[in-house]
């Protein structure tokens, strides 16, 4: 993965299953190995350029120490909304790659995210995200 300079979403879960990754938390938490290198903003961050990759935890503990690896990366077909909700059911919250995220995004503060029909009103394009899902099902 490249950071904020872009990548792919799988060569970073295959990195943390092959080489591992240390826990982290919010900016300036020093209680966790490797919090997040930037103070909180409001969208669109730019955070350029990507940090370099820590070589101690911040709380003072070796990174080898610290390092836990993914026990496995299970790929659901797209749209496969069966699969995935079998994964949160038996493994908990799961990572999806969202597609492009356009700045009416950001206004977004609940329910189910709809982008506009009209290409034009969604904003500018953020490039593309993955997001966390927590939870399945339809909010009418």
């Amino acid at each position: 993965s490249e950071g904020c300079e872009g990548g792919e979403s799988t060569v970073a879960y295959e990195f943390a299953m092959n080489q591992g990754i240390v826990s982290g938390s919010k900016y300036g938490d020093t209680a966790t190995c490797a919090p997040y290198p930037f103070q909180a903003c409001h969208h669109p961050c730019e955070v350029f350029p990507t940090p370099q990759c820590p070589t101690q935890c911040a709380s003072g503990g070796s990174l080898a120490g610290e390092m836990v690896k993914v026990k496995k990366i299970v790929s659901c077909p797209s749209f496969d909304y069966a699969c995935i909700a079998k994964e949160i059911f038996n493994n908990g919250p799961v990572s999806s790659y969202a597609g492009d995220i356009f700045e009416e995004f950001y206004m977004y503060s609940e329910g189910i995210f709809r982008e506009s029909d009209d290409y034009s009103a969604r904003g500018k394009n953020h490039g593309g995200h993955v997001i966390k899902v927590i939870g399945w099902g339809k909010d009418e």
